[in-house]
């Protein structure tokens, strides 16, 4: 049978073993009982035992200080590399869309699509699928409409003019500039018509089912941009697969929309953190900033690339 008051010697003399051995354990120790005194008078009533193996009279209240501090300082940094390791994950699989808004472009239609689903009585689609479907499906009746004008048509020109399409009917890429600080014609080969028809038609028969999205929902807005993040399921990758193609293409400006894939580095509240704490983060040198992420470089391009007046519902 198991003595108990030999277990709970044991257990102290392990605690003061500890404690006089390693500084990291002392620290937690003053700084558990400063917050205590602090902050939970109440419970420091009931726990008047000291620290075990720590002579807290024998410690300056500066020094207790210093202590919470370096606590805090290491949690701060477990906190930021937890975040970092979170944002790393969502590259792999996770898009940011910047919608305009704009009484023809996609805010509108996502609100009436989410309203619909809402009066359904019988729900055969998760939201997030009902509304990305319908999205991609009124991207798809402009390109239509697009691809069967022709050069000299009003629709055409206007569209070539902007930059939507090249003169041969191919859709370009497009990558921001920190130089000239504008949206500028990437090296990426345009996509032809007829591809850029047929992506958009696997992507309408892909979203009929519901495991292909995670996550579709809008972020804070700022101005008249409204990002939303989309996060897609790898282990049906047909899908991604089409998205990661189609990222940074003109298309998506038919609806007054700019898709990036994900690429922040460290979350707002993170970088928040990191800036009250003083914490020295270990992101790559040249990573995108959290304010730049969040909004993107495409809502300072004043030139957007949507056809709004010219595509949009008649």
């Amino acid at each position: 049978m198991v003595d108990p008051d030999a277990v709970a010697e044991r257990a102290e003399q392990l605690q003061i073993h500890f404690a006089s051995n390693c500084p990291v354990l002392q620290q937690i120790a003053l700084a558990s009982q400063y917050m205590r005194e602090k902050d939970e008078e109440p419970l420091n009533k009931k726990l008047k035992q000291e620290p075990v193996g720590v002579d807290k009279a024998a410690v300056p209240p500066n020094q207790q200080n210093k202590a919470l501090l370096t606590l805090i300082h290491h949690l701060a940094k477990v906190v930021l590399q937890h975040d970092r390791a979170i944002q790393m994950d969502r590259k792999q699989d996770s898009f940011v869309i910047f919608a305009q808004v704009s009484a023809e472009g996609a805010l509108p239609l996502l609100t009436l699509k989410a309203k619909e689903w809402k009066d359904m009585t019988e729900k055969t689609t998760t939201l997030r699928t009902y509304l990305l479907k319908h999205l991609i499906l009124e991207i798809q009746q402009r390109a239509i409409k697009l691809s069967q004008s022709s050069q000299g048509t009003q629709l055409w020109d206007v569209a070539v003019t902007k930059g939507v399409i090249l003169q041969d009917g191919s859709w370009p890429f497009q990558q921001w500039c920190h130089t000239e600080k504008k949206l500028t014609k990437s090296h990426r080969a345009p996509l032809p018509m007829s591809r850029i028809l047929k992506d958009l038609q696997f992507m309408v028969d892909l979203l009929t089912d519901n495991d292909h999205v995670m996550r579709f929902h809008s972020l804070r807005p700022q101005a008249n941009v409204v990002p939303w993040m989309l996060q897609l399921n790898m282990r049906e990758d047909d899908l991604w697969r089409l998205f990661h193609q189609l990222s940074q293409s003109t298309l998506w400006g038919l609806m007054g929309l700019s898709l990036k894939q994900h690429n922040q580095q460290v979350s707002k509240p993170a970088q928040l953190l990191e800036q009250l704490t003083n914490t020295q983060g270990t992101a790559p040198k040249g990573g995108c900033k959290a304010d730049t992420w969040q909004y993107g470089p495409y809502v300072l391009c004043q030139q957007r690339l949507h056809l709004l007046f010219v595509v949009g519902p008649e």
